[in-house]
């Protein structure tokens, strides 16, 4: 757990996807809005697939037993509701094969 936090939380190889779905109203997280993001930030998409599957890998732990629920949504509930909620993200996960990461945020509820 330690790891998994530190590589998410202290590790800036994320830093710059979390500001950007951060600082965003929902629905302004557009297929627009992510190409002018990638004129401005240098290898943005990349940043954003190393995003997605961190959290594909983190399903792939879970699905294999390695972590509980609890574990995950103690640690990652805030972007994990922001993936689920933002329209732009669930079409981005379903049109490019992140298929274990969209059905656990299709079927994720938050965590009170």
């Amino acid at each position: 757990m330690t790891n998994l936090f530190d590589r998410f939380y202290l590790n800036d190889s994320f830093k710059k996807v979390r500001e950007w779905l951060d600082v965003r109203d929902l629905n302004t997280i557009t297929p627009e809005s992510f190409h002018e993001t990638e004129k401005k930030i240098p290898n943005f998409e990349q940043k954003f697939s190393d995003y997605m599957n961190y959290f594909q890998f983190i399903i792939s732990l879970k699905n294999m037993g390695q972590l509980k629920e609890n574990e995950i949504s103690s640690m990652f509930n805030y972007y994990l509701i922001k993936l689920r909620d933002t329209k732009f993200v669930m079409n981005y996960l379903k049109g490019f094969g992140y298929h274990a990461l969209h059905s656990y945020l299709s079927q994720y509820k938050n965590v009170e």
